[in-house]
């Protein structure tokens, strides 16, 4: 391999959309398996001169690993809460889950280095050397475990788009004459949330057309019951009648409407609808 072409590889890594981490809970016990681990590397290797504290070094594990886990939580909170942080969509990449796991150790590091200095007085060009600390012993299994999880991901959605595309009967859904906003269900190829209102592609016989309604995308899902139209993501609603292809990435599923450009999202908890 040439040095272009590593490096190609290595920038179509860093592109690769990274799995949606909406679910705060699955956040913690990710983070709650690092401080584990954290706690077992400094516990059984000892590196950074523990073994100079023989009889307290499996208390100062403890206590490092508890700091990564009750900091990596208030990173975490910062970030959805305070910055309003979106994970989610094809522009959470792997290089912006990256340059965050960055920050989270910068973020572990002061609350490493804020206990350091009030147990043994470490002065504050000690900073530095807490960072670099924290950084050996930290971003290896994030990494690890984040690129696992991504490419983990993308196969298990990448088999089940090829599964699903090769259903003869992916187009045959059934339709009742239900109307949503005076129109035909059938007509209808996809419903979009913004918010307190929803975009309605509907075909109008020739082309896709654009209705924006006030409402919600749940008030719509309670109309839709007997018809082809389901919920597949938290912002979409999709006509399965109209599915021409299903790709899949480390995010969901993908899917590809007749005579419609956009690409619909399906996120990883409404897969099971699309399996059945």
């Amino acid at each position: 391999m040439t040095i272009t072409q590593y490096i190609k590889s290595i920038r179509s890594l860093f592109s690769r959309p990274f799995p949606e981490a909406s679910n705060l809970s699955t956040y913690i016990k990710t983070l709650f398996l690092i401080a584990i681990f954290v706690s077992l590397f400094l516990g059984l290797i000892r590196p950074f001169n523990m073994n100079d504290i023989e009889d307290s070094t499996w208390k100062y594990s403890l206590i490092f690993g508890a700091i990564t886990f009750i900091s990596g939580v208030g990173y975490e909170l910062i970030l959805r809460f305070i910055f309003k942080l979106k994970k989610e969509g094809d522009n959470y990449t792997f290089i912006k889950w990256m340059l965050q796991v960055i920050g989270l150790m910068i973020f572990i590091s002061l609350f490493n280095y804020l206990y350091i200095s009030l147990e043994f007085g470490m002065p504050l060009d000690g900073l530095l050397y807490m960072m670099w600390a924290t950084f050996l012993v930290g971003v290896f299994p994030t990494v690890f475990i984040g690129t696992i999880s991504m490419l983990k991901s993308e196969r298990s959605n990448s088999e089940i788009a090829a599964t699903l595309n090769k259903k003869t009967n992916i187009n045959q859904s059934t339709v009742n004459d239900s109307t949503i906003f005076d129109i035909a269900a059938d007509k209808i190829w996809a419903i979009e949330s913004l918010q307190n209102y929803v975009n309605i592609y509907y075909w109008n016989g020739t082309t896709i057309e654009k209705k924006t309604e006030r409402s919600t995308l749940k008030s719509c899902e309670e109309q839709i019951a007997s018809t082809s139209l389901v919920r597949c993501h938290r912002s979409y609603i999709v006509n399965t009648s109209q599915i021409e292809n299903i790709s899949g990435n480390a995010q969901g599923l993908k899917l590809k409407l007749s005579d419609f450009e956009t690409l619909i999202p399906v996120s990883r908890s409404y897969i099971p609808l699309f399996k059945a």
